[in-house]
């Protein structure tokens, strides 16, 4: 059951999200990575985002100040989100296969 309500901004369907602390981390398609503060789960308040147009946000995972957002089979884009009200791209990965993926750093594997 879902206690809040998607704010009234540029959004799209949910592929996947990471929580850390108070924030939500939400890979929302072609909204691409949207930040929200959940500290209020009943008012979630969006505080910062990043978008590639054209491409699909589809899964997302938060390791330190960094966040590791895979855009479909365009590649992979690592983020810092330090600020989450002024996102910084780190590092682009375009093209590259899956198994290259956990040759890079600061992405978590499992």
């Amino acid at each position: 059951m879902l206690a809040g309500r998607w704010p009234g901004y540029e959004r799209g369907p949910v592929w996947d999200l990471d929580i850390k602390g108070n924030y939500a981390f939400v890979a929302a398609t072609y909204a691409g990575l949207q930040i929200m503060d959940v500290s209020d789960p009943l008012a979630p308040v969006r505080v910062g985002g990043y978008d590639v147009t054209g491409m699909e946000a589809r899964a997302v995972s938060v390791a330190g100040d960094y966040a590791c957002v895979a855009y479909g089979s365009a590649g992979m884009l690592i983020l810092d989100v330090r600020n989450p009200d002024r996102i910084g791209r780190g590092r682009s990965i375009l093209k590259k296969s899956f198994r290259d993926f956990f040759e890079m750093l600061p992405c978590p594997h499992d």
